[in-house]
């Protein structure tokens, strides 16, 4: 686990050491834990840190994540899940963060 004190520092190569562990997996990866998810998301992230050069030495993860997030806020917006009159993603949110402390929970 990456402590506060790296948070800001983690380079975003950290993500390709992170999917290594289900890189040998075919689809559909099944979760066995909290450490498969981890490894699913980083390789996600990690073919978008290669995609917009976020994989270049100096690079955060907090860059890649913060430049994610800002392109799935444009997704929603497109799509309609955001739009000027209603926030659809607030409630996405709010479902993933009960979906990670209830597999959370399983994991203790």
């Amino acid at each position: 686990m990456i402590n506060d004190k790296r948070r800001e520092e983690t380079p975003s190569s950290e993500l390709m050491h992170l999917a290594e562990r289900i890189s040998d997996e075919t689809a559909p990866v099944k979760i066995n834990s909290s450490l498969d998810n981890v490894a699913l998301a980083s390789e996600a992230l990690w073919l978008f840190a290669k995609r917009t050069g976020l994989d270049q030495e100096g690079e955060t993860l907090e860059t890649v994540l913060t430049d994610f997030l800002a392109n799935v806020l444009h997704l929603c917006r497109h799509t309609g899940i955001i739009t000027d009159e209603e926030n659809h993603f607030s409630a996405i949110l709010q479902m993933a963060e009960m979906h990670h402390e209830f597999e959370e929970d399983i994991d203790r």
